[in-house]
Formats: C-alpha cells, sequence, structure tokens
C-alpha cells in the first residue's frame, strides 16, 4: 500500500513538473500566445479567473474590430468589447487549452490560445448567424413573420458581437453578395413596414373592449405574428396571432379611436434555449431599436366584415348540414356563457372530457362569429373551425387557435382538436401528393389530435397511441472540446439519447406537471410512405415548442401506423435540434 501511495505521488509530481515546462514554453512565446492564469479554493473558481484574464487579452486584440460599431464614451468602448467578447465564454472559450497546475484547495488553472486560432474562435457563430438568416428566408416565403424576424433579429445580435461585422457576407440565391451589416437591419424593416394591421371586429364587454385584427403582410395574410399593445400604461404580455388573425383586450369600457402595437422581433425568452445567444443579446439589445416595430391601428378604418376562416376542400360532401351548425352554435354559447354542462349532451363521454380540458386551457375566449368548413371522411364529419384565444396569466402569453371539432355517426361530438396552420394544411392536402384525399385528411386529423395532446397534456391518449416497442430518440446539442483535427470545427456535437416508451412517458409527466401551458406548432411537413406495403407512413415537420418556462425549434420524425384511422400507432418518434450535415433528417429510410 505505502509503495502505491509512493508511486502516485510520484506521477503527481512529474504532471505538475511538465505542467511547469509547458506553461513556460507558453509564457516566453507571448508573440505567439495569449494566456491567462488563476487560483482559487475551487478548480472552478480558478478556471473562472485564468479564463477572465484571457478574455481580457482577446479583448486587446479584437477590440479595433468592434470601435467602428460602438462610440467611445467616457472609455466604455473597453467595457462593452469585455462584454461581447465574454459573450463567447458559454462555447467556444472554455475550449481553449487548459493546464491545472495544482489541485484544491489551492487551486491554480492556466488557460492558453495561440494568437493565429483567435479568428477560428469566431467561426461557429459565423456559421450560426448564416444559418439563422437561411431559416428567416424561408420563413418569409411562408409568411411565418413572427419566425422571419426573430431568426433575422438574432442573426443581427449575433452580428454585433462578431469581429467582422463590417465585412461578413453572404451569397444569394441569385448568386448576389450581401453585406450582412446592411441586408439584415433591412430586411427587419421590410418586414415590420410590409405589415399591414386592420381591425375586422368590435365587441365592447363589461370591463373592456374586444378587437378583432386582421394581419396581413404584402396583403396576404400572415402565418403568424406575434404583437402587444399599449394599454394606456404599458405594453401589455405577448400575443401570437395565426393565419391572419389577433386579438386585442383592451382594458376599457370605452371603444378608442387608435390602437399602438408593438411587433416582437427580439423574442428574448426564447433565446435562452442558446446561451451563446442569450448572453449577446445582453450585451447587445440596448444598441438595437426599430421604429418601424410600433404600428398604429385608426378604429375609422375598421373592416366591418368577419374575416375568412380556413380554406379548406370538401372531400366528401356533407349531408344535413344544418344539424352541425345547430350544435355549433350551441357550444358557442356555452363558451361565450361559461354553462358547458348545458351543451354535454351533445358530446360524447370523453369528447365531453377534452371540450372540459380545452375551455381550461388559458381563458378561453372565441374571436369572431366563424364560418364553418364540414368535410367527411369514413363515418366522420370534421367541423372546421372555430377561432378562439387562449390566456395564460402566470406568464403573461396569449395564443390563437382554430378548434376543429369531430362528429361521430350519431351527431355527437367524439373530440376537439387545434387546427394546423395554413401551410402545413395545405402542404398536406395539395393535389399533387399521392395520396387520396380521405388519407390526406386521415394524416391531417392525426397531426392535429397529436400536437392537442401535447397541448391538453392527454397522457391517456398519448401512451394509447405510442406502440410498447416504440423508438424513441431524442437530440441535444452538447458542446466538445477542441481536440486533434476537429479543433474548433463548430465546437458542437448532437448526442441522440434513445428512450423506451415507459421512460418517455414518465419525462412527459413531469414536463407536463411543472408547465403552465405547452403549445405546438408544425411547419415543413414532408410525408413518404413505407416500402413495407402497408398504411405505414413517416411523417417529416419543423417543430416549434412553447411552454411556459422552455421553448425550442427542431425536426420531428413520426413513423405512424394509420390503418385504422381511430386508433394510429406511432412505432418511432425522433425529435432532432437541428439538421444533419447533408440538410436531411431522420425518415422512413432510417427504419
Amino acid at each position: 500500500m505505502k509503495n502505491i501511495f509512493l508511486f502516485i505521488n510520484f506521477l503527481i509530481v512529474i504532471a505538475i513538473n511538465l505542467n511547469g515546462q509547458d506553461i513556460n514554453e507558453v509564457k516566453s512565446k507571448n508573440s505567439q500566445y495569449l494566456w491567462g492564469e488563476g487560483s482559487g479554493k475551487t478548480l472552478k473558481q480558478a478556471d473562472r479567473e485564468a479564463l477572465s484574464m484571457l478574455i481580457d487579452q482577446i479583448q486587446t486584440q479584437v477590440k479595433s474590430s468592434f470601435e467602428q460599431q460602438f462610440t467611445e464614451q467616457n472609455g466604455k468602448i473597453d467595457e462593452k468589447v469585455k462584454s461581447i467578447v465574454q459573450t463567447y465564454s458559454n462555447a467556444t472559450l472554455k475550449n481553449t487549452e487548459r493546464l491545472i497546475v495544482s489541485n484544491e484547495p489551492e487551486a491554480k488553472v492556466f488557460r492558453y490560445i495561440k494568437r493565429e486560432e483567435i479568428a477560428k474562435i469566431f467561426e461557429s457563430r459565423k456559421n450560426k448567424i448564416l444559418e439563422f438568416v437561411e431559416n428567416a428566408n424561408y420563413s418569409t416565403e411562408r409568411l411565418q413573420i413572427a419566425d422571419a424576424l426573430r431568426y433575422y433579429y438574432w442573426a443581427y445580435v449575433l452580428l454585433r458581437s462578431h469581429p467582422d461585422y463590417n465585412s461578413m457576407k453572404r451569397i444569394n440565391s441569385n448568386g448576389k453578395t450581401e453585406i450582412l451589416s446592411v441586408y439584415l437591419p433591412l430586411q427587419i424593416r421590410n418586414l415590420l413596414s410590409g405589415i399591414k394591421i386592420n381591425i375586422v371586429n368590435t365587441k365592447q364587454n363589461e370591463d373592456y373592449v374586444n378587437y378583432t385584427i386582421s394581419i396581413k403582410y404584402n396583403n396576404k395574410p400572415v402565418t403568424n405574428f406575434s404583437y402587444s399593445f399599449w394599454d394606456g400604461v404599458n405594453y401589455s404580455y405577448l400575443i401570437t396571432a395565426k393565419d391572419g388573425i389577433g386579438i386585442i383586450e383592451f382594458p376599457s369600457k370605452e371603444i378608442v379611436n387608435e390602437l399602438m402595437i408593438k411587433a416582437e422581433y427580439a423574442f428574448e425568452g426564447e433565446s435562452s434555449i442558446d446561451m451563446e445567444l442569450h448572453d449577446a443579446m445582453s450585451a447587445i439589445e440596448d444598441e438595437i431599436t426599430f421604429k418601424e416595430a410600433y404600428i398604429s391601428v385608426n378604429k375609422d378604418n375598421e373592416i366591418e366584415k368577419t374575416p375568412p376562416n380556413e380554406k379548406v376542400s370538401v372531400f366528401k360532401e356533407v349531408k344535413e348540414k344544418e344539424d352541425y351548425l345547430t350544435i355549433m352554435q350551441k357550444v358557442e354559447k356555452s363558451i361565450q356563457t361559461k354553462n358547458y354542462t348545458s351543451v354535454e349532451n351533445s358530446f360524447t363521454s370523453q369528447g365531453f372530457e377534452m371540450f372540459q380540458k380545452l375551455v381550461g386551457y388559458g381563458q378561453a375566449k372565441i374571436l369572431v362569429t366563424p364560418i364553418y368548413n364540414l368535410m367527411g371522411y369514413g363515418n366522420t364529419v370534421l367541423c372546421r373551425s372555430l377561432k378562439m384565444s387562449f390566456y395564460f396569466p402566470t406568464n403573461n402569453r396569449k395564443f390563437v387557435e382554430d378548434v376543429v371539432f369531430s362528429f361521430n355517426s350519431d351527431k355527437k361530438i367524439e373530440s376537439l382538436t387545434f387546427g394546423l396552420n395554413q401551410n402545413t394544411l395545405q402542404d398536406i392536402l395539395t393535389p399533387d401528393k399521392p395520396w387520396s384525399d380521405e388519407l390526406k385528411v386521415i394524416i391531417v386529423n392525426f397531426l392535429e389530435n397529436y400536437k392537442t395532446a401535447y397541448a391538453l397534456k392527454r397522457m391517456d391518449y398519448i401512451e394509447q397511441i405510442f406502440s410498447d416497442d416504440a423508438i424513441i430518440i431524442t437530440g441535444s446539442i452538447v458542446k466538445i472540446k477542441n481536440t486533434g483535427e476537429v479543433k474548433y470545427k463548430e465546437n458542437k456535437i448532437v448526442r441522440y439519447n434513445i428512450q423506451t416508451k415507459e421512460q418517455y412517458l414518465k419525462n412527459l409527466r413531469f414536463c407536463f406537471n411543472s408547465n403552465e401551458f405547452i403549445n405546438l406548432r408544425f411547419n415543413e411537413s414532408n410525408i413518404r410512405k413505407s416500402a413495407r406495403g402497408e398504411e405505414v407512413y413517416g411523417i417529416q415537420l419543423k417543430q416549434d415548442y412553447f411552454s411556459s418556462n422552455y421553448g425550442d425549434s427542431g425536426y420531428l420524425f413520426l413513423l405512424v401506423d394509420l390503418k385504422d384511422p381511430k386508433e394510429p400507432v406511432i412505432h418511432v418518434r425522433t425529435w432532432q435540434p437541428e439538421k444533419n450535415a447533408d440538410g436531411s433528417i431522420y425518415g422512413v429510410q432510417d427504419f
């Protein structure tokens, strides 16, 4: 035992001596290296001090690159540059070389990096900027204005935190070179300037006035748009509009002549999913404002008409339409009066249970008098769509959703779902897809049930639709230490975790219990039939996930058996935060 102890001490002495040689060599080559050292009771404290010293040296080297962006006032340019460089400490800078000189409780740490490697530190941020720009351009094409503004703004924030702010470029689809420092703010201003808002309905209530607004970009209804409004004292909670329709509940008994709306473009709360971005926003945000975000809506411009509802083709003629519409009028009245039991006979037991969950999902309110679309398949009739708003006061968040009612053969409502947005709906229903009209409706109905199950926290339904041997894969971005040939190459890998159905449901229960709300949005749908020859389909989607304590965007893949439309079975569910290097995501070919 004594010999082992002596041997261990011998190895420690050798390691310290080797470290000492490395440190002295680095310090002697000051023209080649930047370095920092720190001490403390813990390794974490010593490392933080060493990193801070290293950041000071990097700050001095890159300061001149930032001086053109930020006006020096009372010597504060140094403070500003340091705060910007520190935004890299959550990722890239922590992957600089580290030597532990001595261990706790008298810890000492040495950090260093070659001067020629400094430019590579900023490479992963440049890649992220360009990725955000591509996401924004795609979202603009699909009139997802909230998403487009978010990605353009996030790209601009990261650009402002990059030494190449004045020179970073991209090549557009036409082969034209664009300087991002000009391009990004211009795109944001163009988007904001292209937004037109009109009042389409005004309703006075006892304590407030309800304004339904139409939101268009370049004269087309937006797919999504987030905003707040001035209530006379402050700006309101954040409201997310859908398919060109939004809501304002003004806290006054009297109708006002003008509404002031502020378009949301920063999405600061959602930036916390990426600590680099979150830190950059804290360092830069006070430098960026867009006056075009403030939109005045005059009451004199009110459009006296009910906004159009979803444009969905009727695949199967529905007979006795008036019977369904009469039931829907009763449901509307029950929601408005909060007398829910008055329509219990219009539902199946399961349908009424879902109805109670739906009206309990936030402070549920009907927006406008609906124009329903009735569409049938099999023995089911779908009634689309009742536009409603859902407000969550604890988190100051409001969503607008299209509620779809599903009737059984006895003309009773057996389920309710939140409808897909127009882009996703039309992607699936487009005539050039090689599926029957009935199958398209089945897929739409499945996806709407799926997203609604998470919103209404229907564990029973989710447990039912996943097969017992389902493959469930979730991905997360993990920062890695630079070594060998992969040094500074994006500084990240995507780690995939495979869960059993039991593990997934356990985690999901915890998620449901810890969140006031969950809201899913789907885009970029792609559907392929499995080569098995059965009614098994692979569904790829871009998914935006919102909850009271977390938010993210990523790519969802579901391999689902739709042989029995009433009882779909999911065999595979995967989620990944970003596409693979070749632009692909998990699909049918992988399973």
